[in-house]
């Protein structure tokens, strides 16, 4: 028995015989049939984009350009370090160096400089300043160095016009009573009180007379004055205790007491060799005054005459000549008027000459 098989292949359904092979033909396995490394290795590499490498390298040349342009600038715009120069000094008057080495070794430095400059147009200015320095270094090595300065200078016109006529006005008074708001605080009193101690005298009076402003009895006695006694030229006088008194050389014949406005008033003591009275005397040191011009009043007894601008008194005691001089300074108002007129009605010379 012969079975058919229902796939059997007619003549025309069977297969075409193969192609044949010719050289150079390469056959592949189907990719179906490859594994998963097969598959990846048999995929093409993509290409690396040049583009983009070379993208960064001309980022990277960009940077590296700016810094170097910023760190150039930088240094360009950097200012040098300045230069501190040294400078030295010497000033030698009468200069002596000692060196020394012992076992003990000290080193001292001294200096000393005391300048004074008086300026007098007949006791009318007069500026003194006396500056004493001492530096003391101990070290090693023995050395001793010492400058001393002193300088002076006196610059005098003895035939000038004494009658002064420039008027100098008052500082501030705020309650009119004859001191000034400077002198107000000098002596401890209120401003808006022009009788501080309500005795019937206003301030400014009492402090002209040499009482206290503030009580009763004397101003001495307050300790807001004190008096002031030349023995060389034997005389005195009230000045305010706050102010220091010092005279410009040893001869004593001119003592200063300063305010600390830098005011102060002077006392002066001259030679009258040919015994002139105080007019004559003025008349003389005045060329071009005449008499009837002159303003004379009494201190102590004796005859004065005084300068119209009211800052200068000068007074005939005998073959002496004293004047008391108020100078403002730098200042252009006077503070201490009422101080100025106490200082003048509290001059006394102790040995009186009737020679006027």
């Amino acid at each position: 028995m012969t079975f058919e098989n229902p796939k059997a292949q007619t003549p025309s359904e069977k297969e075409k015989p193969p192609a044949r092979r010719t050289v150079g033909d390469v056959h592949v396995m189907p990719e179906k049939f490859f594994t998963s490394d097969q598959r990846s290795m048999s995929k093409p590499k993509k290409k690396k984009p040049v583009f983009l490498i070379l993208l960064i390298v001309f980022f990277v040349l960009i940077v590296s350009f700016a810094v170097a342009v910023l760190l150039l600038n930088r240094s360009l715009n950097t200012p040098p370090e300045p230069i501190v120069p040294q400078n030295s000094n010497t000033n030698s008057n009468a200069n002596t160096n000692v060196n020394t080495n012992a076992s003990v070794n000290v080193n001292v430095n001294a200096n000393t400089n005391t300048t004074s400059n008086t300026n007098a147009v007949k006791n009318e200015n007069s500026n003194t300043n006396s500056n004493a320095n001492t530096n003391t270094n101990v070290s090693g090595n023995g050395n001793a160095n010492m400058n001393t300065n002193t300088n002076r200078n006196t610059n005098e016109n003895v035939n000038g016009n004494l009658n002064t006529n420039a008027t100098v006005p008052d500082a501030k008074d705020s309650d009119k009573d004859g001191l000034t708001d400077t002198e107000e605080d000098l002596y401890q009193t209120g401003e808006k009180l022009p009788d501080s101690d309500n005795d019937g005298f206003l301030d400014g009076e009492e402090i002209e007379n040499g009482y206290s402003p503030n009580g009763s009895g004397t101003l001495e006695k307050t300790n807001l004055a004190k008096t002031y006694t030349n023995s060389v030229y034997s005389y005195s006088l009230l000045y305010p205790s706050a102010w220091p008194a010092s005279s410009t050389d040893d001869s004593e014949s001119e003592v200063i007491f300063t305010s600390a406005t830098s005011e102060f008033i002077e006392v002066l003591v001259e030679e009258n060799p040919s015994g002139l009275t105080i007019t004559d005397w003025f008349l003389v040191e005045s060329s071009g005054t005449e008499e009837s011009d002159l303003v004379t009043r009494i201190v102590d007894g004796y005859k004065a005459v005084v300068s119209l601008d009211g800052l200068n008194v000068y007074i005939g005691v005998g073959d002496s000549i004293y004047t008391i001089s108020y100078n403002v300074g730098l200042r252009k108002e006077a503070s201490f008027r009422a101080t100025f007129e106490m200082m003048i009605q509290s001059f006394a010379v102790k040995e009186k000459d009737a020679g006027v």
